[in-house]
């Protein structure tokens, strides 16, 4: 409830400045008045609340229909709305974010991680993806997740760039700074109010994918997220032995079969107070402790389906892939 009130101060200050600006102009057209009033609209729109922009290259439907109609049917099972685009990146994730006024809301998924799953596995990570629309997480809801995006504006605003060699440009940059560490002050507080929800709201999120995708394979893919490793291992040769990165998605694929889900270490057994996630060794322990059958299954056809969508994708990602880990080369 604390975090709910810092985040509508948060936004209130940016109306009050509206409100001001509309008072100023109202009451006269004095150039004090006009000016007091330009400076509050301009400081508002700094301030305004950042609510995000719907990201590039979104999926097109007609060429990604099976795809689409997964995430469609795993929506309607969650009793979450469905997601306005799709789209594929290079990285070993997934996640789901809602931009906009309209608040409309864009699934990410990692080609690296699709190919490492299974078909379960793949149900099982979109319905994990798709329960934060209903699982109450506050960090992503409207009012608090814009207020911390909000604040993280006010802070790249006011952070200044490396002074020069003036004594009164270095004052002036150790004041701004100062003045950055008040909305980075607040953030932190925020998130640490909520942390707790947002913690038991990735609970959630496992146990609604436990619910429609099953144990076994809900649990296998939080087991999976521990095989980023070879991922960069693949790519490591790929950046040093080879020409080109044709077939990396490939031979990351095999090396994902050949290794046991349930032989995985689970190796993070401690948490930090800010993290968004609770550790995934706990997550699959708490995925295990309840048997479940699954409620959708996801026929094998289907998947090869999804695999021929994503084919055109392949050679793009892979070269991002190899490209990235060249550039850490040389960084």
């Amino acid at each position: 409830m604390l975090g709910t009130a810092i985040a509508v101060v948060v936004h209130a200050i940016t109306l009050a400045l509206i409100v001001g600006a509309a008072l100023f102009f109202l009451t006269g057209l004095s150039i004090a008045k006009v000016v007091a009033g330009v400076l509050c609209l301009l400081v508002a729109w700094v301030l305004r609340p950042r609510l995000g922009k719907p990201p590039p290259g979104v999926l097109p439907r007609d060429r990604f229909p099976t795809l689409y109609e997964l995430t469609d049917r795993m929506a309607d099972k969650l009793g979450a709305p469905r997601v306005h685009g799709l789209t594929v990146v290079p990285g070993f994730t997934a996640f789901i974010e809602v931009v906009g006024w309209r608040r409309r809301a864009f699934l990410g998924l990692g080609l690296p991680l699709l190919v490492a799953l299974d078909p379960q596995e793949r149900v099982a990570l979109l319905a994990h993806e798709l329960a934060h629309r209903v699982n109450g997480d506050p960090r992503r809801g409207a009012v608090t997740g814009s207020a911390l995006s909000t604040l993280d504006g006010w802070y790249d605003v006011l952070y200044p760039d490396p002074p020069g060699d003036e004594i009164l440009e270095v004052v002036a940059a150790w004041l701004m700074v100062g003045l950055a560490s008040v909305p980075r002050a607040i953030a932190s507080l925020l998130v640490h109010l909520v942390w707790r929800e947002s913690q038991r709201a990735e609970y959630l999120a496992d146990a609604l994918a436990r619910r429609v995708a099953g144990t076994q394979a809900t649990a296998s893919m939080l087991r999976k997220l521990y095989s980023e490793h070879i991922l960069y291992e693949v790519m490591q040769r790929k950046a040093v032995h080879s020409r080109n990165s044709a077939g990396l998605l490939d031979e990351f694929s095999e090396r994902i079969k050949a290794s046991r889900p349930e032989s995985i270490p689970l190796q993070d057994s401690t948490f930090r107070l800010d993290a968004t996630h609770p550790p995934t060794a706990f997550r699959v322990q708490f995925v295990e402790s309840r048997m479940s059958s699954p409620e959708f299954t996801l026929a094998d056809e289907d998947s090869m389906a999804i695999d021929r969508e994503l084919e055109p994708l392949r050679n793009g990602i892979e070269t991002e892939l190899v490209d990235a880990y060249r550039a850490t080369l040389y960084a």
